[in-house]
């Protein structure tokens, strides 16, 4: 997380629990496109509204396929873009949040495409009404493609 208010709140909820293998390390991360965790030793990354917020989302994707173990799961939750009502040919009704953009699955689907290397652990569901969630797994390098048809 890149919030430290945040990782002290989530160590405090983590405390008093029983795990039945190494308790999970959480970290401050101030550079999203490099963290210093080493290639391939992470069990599990989650993104939570991250891509939204990041300058550079593939980046981001990239960062999380490298520190991510063969087979392991990496979850991503991102706000749907709300088109209700929205005329997409009127430019005064486009409100451009560079800090926070919200997506539709086709986008979704083309950012974890550029950054590669993952395959879908589960076919997303989708729910117009909710944030998307996406379960996918780092490939091994020769499986490294994201069938982009399964993202409507």
């Amino acid at each position: 997380d890149r919030r430290a208010d945040c990782i002290a709140i989530a160590e405090r909820c983590m405390a008093n629990q029983n795990y039945p293998a190494d308790r999970p390390q959480l970290m401050h991360q101030t550079d999203a496109q490099r963290t210093p965790l080493p290639d391939g030793k992470a069990d599990m990354v989650v993104l939570f509204d991250a891509l939204e917020r990041h300058p550079n989302p593939v980046a981001l994707l990239a960062e999380a396929r490298r520190v991510l173990a063969v087979g392991k799961p990496l979850l991503i939750t991102a706000q749907r873009k709300d088109l209700t009502g929205l005329d997409p040919s009127a430019p005064e009704q486009i409100k451009l949040e560079p800090q926070r953009r919200r997506l539709m699955w086709h986008e979704l689907g083309n950012l974890i495409g550029a950054a590669g290397g993952f395959q879908w652990m589960m076919k997303p569901q989708d729910d117009p009404s909710r944030d998307m969630v996406l379960l996918m797994k780092r490939a091994a390098p020769a499986a490294a493609v994201v069938d982009r048809s399964k993202v409507a």
